[in-house]
Order: structure tokens, then C-alpha cells, then sequence
């Protein structure tokens, strides 16, 4: 079984916040991810190329509320890939939180409206230390967790709540993923996330962006993954690859998406 430990880190980001914040924080962390699914052509997510037309012949979904030219290539791999190792990776990115090495967070500023609000700051950060757990094996809830002081953050200076949502972007996540004994570094590129405010105080949402499925295969020849791992995803990825076209037209890059829950945090600065 191959086993992975997710970690995740976004590039800095230089500006400061200019909305008016004052002191009032409101941070939430994600208690499980998961890869973004289809059914029939719908799938949650971004229109990341800015086209819903088929791109190197790859057709886009369409969002659950009808919005044309998502991308998520990457969920039409998912029935495949389940019947692989390589959908292990789900549940071992929800060992990871519990056990705090992936304590993905986000921070708003100056929220006074969580259905409307035309001014507020987000960041987008990692917390370190072990987490405690409800008793149904998630993270407990109003919890206190320390900002990791060595993880680079992501903060928006200015963003706005409509509807419930927010969506910042584009920005350059790293993934790095630890395999037995390789540390290996993934870029998740023009990625965009959306957090839905829900009335019962939890928050949930999509992040995605476009993934160089070459990162993918180099873990697959390592020579303690299934064998037959490597030649299934080198069938899959030949058709999928949906973005970043070069200079011969062909696609270098496969979209993908994550859909993720939250519980309400407070956030401790060391």
C-alpha cells in the first residue's frame, strides 16, 4: 500500500490587508478533503481556462448551478483510479489532519455579514501541533490551533462575501507529498478556492487548479508502488490533459479539484 502524508503550503503573497478589519478574526480549518467528482457532466469547480468550448479535446463540465466550462478533467480518472492504490490517498489526507500534519485553515477579517459583505480580508494558512478529535473522529470544533510560524500563507487584501461565498484566486499551492522515504513536491497552478458560510456556523467549498500529471507518474515508478500503477496512469492522463496548451497546441496540464469541510477554529499566533 502506498502511503501518503499530505502536506500543504501556499506561495507568500506580499500585500496587506486594506479593508477595514479592526480586530475581529474569524478562522475555520478543514476536517476532510476530498477529490472533486462528476456525475453526467456536472461537477463542482472553476472555469479555470476561461472558455467552456473543449480544449485539446477535452469537454468541461458544467457547475451544479448550471454555470458552463468548469474544469475538472481529473474527475473522469476517479472510477478508474478507484480501483487502484492510488484512491488510498483520501483517507490518508484525512489521517494526516487528525493527526496535525495537515491543518489547512483560513482566516477571514472584518466579517460582520456572513451573507453579504463587500469588504473583508481572507488568508489562506497552515496550524501545526496535534488537534483534538471529537468523538466522531473528526476535529473537535472551537478549537485552539497555533499558526505554523515556518508555512508560508496566501492573505487577500480585499474580497467580498456574496451570497454566502467567497472565491480568491488565481495563485501557485504547493502540495508536497511525502512517500516512504521521498519528499516530493507537487504544483497545483492558477488555482482558485470557494468557501461556502453555512448558517450553523461551519463553512465548506472547492479548490482546484491545474496539476502537471508528470509529478503523478515520477511517484508511480517508484519502485514500492504497484508496478501496474505507472502504465494505468500513463493510459489515463494521455486523453485528459486539458490545460496550459504549448507552442504545438498540446495540452501540458490536468485540471483538478478538491472539495473540502470545515468546523470553526480560533487561531493562536506563537
Amino acid at each position: 500500500m502506498t502511503i501518503f502524508a499530505l502536506l500543504m503550503a501556499c506561495r507568500p503573497y506580499d500585500e496587506r490587508p486594506t479593508c477595514d478589519v479592526a480586530d475581529k478574526r474569524d478562522v475555520w480549518v478543514m476536517d476532510e478533503i476530498r477529490f472533486s467528482r462528476q456525475a453526467e457532466g456536472v461537477s463542482d469547480g472553476f472555469d479555470l481556462d476561461g472558455t467552456a468550448d473543449p480544449v485539446c479535446g477535452v469537454e468541461d463540465r458544467t457547475s451544479p448551478s448550471g454555470q458552463p466550462g468548469i474544469d475538472n478533467s481529473f474527475a473522469t480518472l476517479i472510477p478508474a483510479l478507484e480501483q487502484t492504490e492510488a484512491m488510498a490517498v483520501e483517507s490518508l489526507i484525512l489521517a494526516a489532519i487528525n493527526d496535525g500534519d495537515l491543518l489547512l485553515m483560513y482566516e477571514f477579517g472584518g466579517l460582520d455579514d456572513r451573507t453579504e459583505d463587500d469588504c473583508v480580508s481572507f488568508e489562506f494558512l497552515r496550524g501545526h501541533g496535534l488537534p483534538l478529535l471529537g468523538t466522531d473522529g473528526y476535529l473537535e470544533a472551537d478549537q485552539t490551533i497555533a499558526r505554523d510560524p515556518d508555512a508560508a500563507s496566501y492573505p487577500f487584501a480585499e474580497a467580498a462575501v456574496v451570497d454566502r461565498s467567497i472565491e480568491v484566486g488565481p495563485m501557485l499551492v504547493d502540495l508536497p507529498f511525502h512517500i516512504f522515504a521521498l519528499d516530493l513536491e507537487f504544483g497545483l497552478e492558477d488555482a482558485r478556492i470557494r468557501v461556502d458560510l453555512h448558517e450553523d456556523g461551519t463553512s465548506s467549498g472547492v479548490f482546484s487548479g491545474a496539476m502537471d500529471p508528470q509529478q503523478v507518474l515520477d511517484v508511480a515508478a517508484n519502485e514500492d508502488v504497484d508496478a501496474a500503477l505507472y502504465g494505468i496512469l500513463v493510459a489515463l492522463f494521455a486523453n485528459t490533459k486539458d490545460l496550459a496548451p504549448d507552442e504545438t497546441g498540446a495540452c501540458t496540464r490536468i485540471s483538478v479539484g478538491f472539495q473540502f469541510t470545515t468546523r470553526p477554529a480560533f487561531l493562536y499566533e506563537e
